[in-house]
């Protein structure tokens, strides 16, 4: 990962194996060594491809083993049964993990959920990697640069009247 990241708690595989006992699911063995290093943890500003989408996002935040299953638990049925969330995306989004079939890294887009009250589905999961050391390897650095706005593409902006920054 070319990205820095600044790592969580400790913990120890036993943690893990008493995770997955409990959840009845095995994590890949690079996600679990993920969580035996680091046990989620902040990146510095990044992005990744989302190809589904033509378009990137970055992680805000990776789960700890904790945070796994209670944003498992929040998203409750809207996130399909075998996706187990693994990391906070920009925009209300979560990055996922998918075990069984259809394996592999997922970015869930919340505002492309279905509107019917069917439930979980694909039509808002999106491929990114067939494992994670996959995935973090694509995670390159945010460069503000690469922005490129044409003229009049940004019409208003609204700042805050408590935002006061000291030059």
């Amino acid at each position: 990962m070319t990205v820095q990241l600044k790592k969580g708690i400790n913990i120890c595989e036993k943690e893990i194996i008493g995770l997955e006992q409990r959840l009845g699911i095995r994590f890949p063995s690079d996600y679990r060594y993920f969580l035996i290093e680091n046990n989620g943890g902040t990146p510095e500003t990044n992005e990744f491809d989302i190809p589904g989408l033509n378009c990137s996002s970055g992680i805000t935040e990776f789960f700890s083993i904790d945070k796994i299953v209670s944003n498992k638990k929040i998203l409750n049925d809207r996130l399909l049964t075998n996706a187990w969330p693994i990391a906070y995306a920009e925009g209300g989004n979560y990055l996922c993990l998918v075990i069984g079939k259809k394996a592999g890294i997922y970015f869930w887009d919340h505002e492309l959920e279905s509107e019917d009250s069917q439930g979980a589905s694909w039509d808002n999961m999106f491929f990114i990697s067939a494992n994670f050391t996959s995935f973090l390897t694509s995670m390159r650095k945010f460069d503000i640069s690469t922005i490129k706005l044409k003229p009049g593409q940004v019409q208003k902006i609204k700042v805050n009247p408590d935002f006061k920054p000291e030059f």
